[in-house]
């Protein structure tokens, strides 16, 4: 597929997974709208690229994918790629592990990238295509202990995720999710 002037949406685009993955896409000819907390980070990322909008924000508010998906639809007048990147890791012992840490990780993880899908997909579905890749983990195919709320979270995107690709199946629009190792803990 050629990506020359192709639209992409990066949720966590300001560092790590999400930053790299704007570069290369730029690099390719993509056009994108970035998305992620912190508005300087942004606005540096889209500074150094060739063709990029930033929207600023939390992407587990609920009006956030409207509002990314009206930016793509306004700023380039398509929206061909979602990549579903930004999360969080929050582990540790049952004794010490924060549990409010972890409904908030839960709500990043799981919540945000089901909203951002769904408006996503609802819109490929009008326009006959589209491309959906969910950011997942290691973790969400490989178990470990103090693991175990994070795992759930990755196990969750892999399951909606491969539910999605058959719901969608000849459709013209691709799901799929992409599952790097993490670098928190060697081994996992």
């Amino acid at each position: 597929m050629d990506l020359n002037n192709k639209v992409a949406l990066i949720t966590g685009a300001s560092s790590g997974i999400g930053k790299a993955i704007a570069q290369e896409l730029d690099s390719a000819g993509m056009k994108l709208i970035l998305t992620a907390r912190s508005q300087d980070k942004l606005e540096q990322l889209a500074a150094s690229l060739k063709n990029a909008k930033v929207l600023a924000g939390a992407i587990t508010d609920g009006q956030m994918p409207y509002s990314l998906l009206e930016l793509a639809l306004k700023s380039y007048g398509q929206l061909d790629v979602v990549l579903n990147n930004a999360g969080i890791m929050t582990v540790g012992a049952i004794e010490e592990v924060d549990v409010d840490a972890i409904t908030q990780m839960v709500r990043l993880n799981v919540e945000a990238v089901y909203r951002m899908a769904y408006i996503a997909l609802k819109h490929f579905k009008q326009v006959g295509s589209g491309f959906l890749i969910n950011i997942s983990s290691i973790a969400g195919l490989k178990t470990q202990p103090t693991y175990g709320a994070y795992n759930g979270t990755k196990y969750a995107v892999e399951a909606f995720t491969d539910a999605l690709r058959m719901e969608l199946a000849g459709t013209g629009i691709k799901v799929a999710s992409v599952a790097p190792p993490h670098s928190k803990k060697p081994g996992l």
